[in-house]
Parts: C-alpha cells; sequence; structure tokens
C-alpha cells in the first residue's frame, strides 16, 4: 500500500513538473503549448512520458552545447620561463 502511494505521488508529481515546464517555455507557440497539454491531460502519464521524450530543446539548452563545444581545447601544458 504504501509503494503503490508512494509511485503515486511520483507519477502526480512527473505530471505537474511537466505542465509547469509546458506553461513556462518562451519557445513554444501557444497553439503547440495548448496540444501538448491536451494530450498530457486527457493521457496525463503517457502523455507526461511522450512530453518528456519527444520535448524540443530549449534555446537555452543550445547556446549551453554550443558553449562547451568553443571552450572544449585540446590540452597545451603550462610553460613556465623562455620558451
Amino acid at each position: 500500500m504504501l509503494l503503490a502511494t508512494l509511485i503515486g505521488v511520483v507519477l502526480l508529481l512527473i505530471w505537474v513538473l511537466v505542465l509547469v515546464d509546458l506553461v513556462r517555455r518562451p519557445d513554444l507557440r501557444a497553439s503547440s503549448k495548448v496540444l501538448w497539454a491536451l494530450l498530457v491531460l486527457i493521457v496525463p502519464f503517457i502523455g507526461a512520458l511522450i512530453y518528456l521524450i519527444a520535448r524540443p530543446g530549449q534555446p537555452s539548452d543550445h547556446e549551453l552545447a554550443a558553449e562547451t563545444r568553443e571552450g572544449d581545447a585540446p590540452f597545451e601544458p603550462m610553460r613556465h620561463g623562455p620558451g
């Protein structure tokens, strides 16, 4: 009984977090948000799982990945003195 309650609470938390993420996304149009919200509300946990898998990346995700790629330089040891 306790395990079922714990699983239910976790699933409810994931469902709520998906809806909050969906509402707060500035990069999605209103029509896309409505369609995703309908899917998540009509088929709650399967819809949330589909959203998490198919969720388009946020612009900040792409910027972070680009910064990481630009910052990766080959290792060069520091040289001291005349070189």
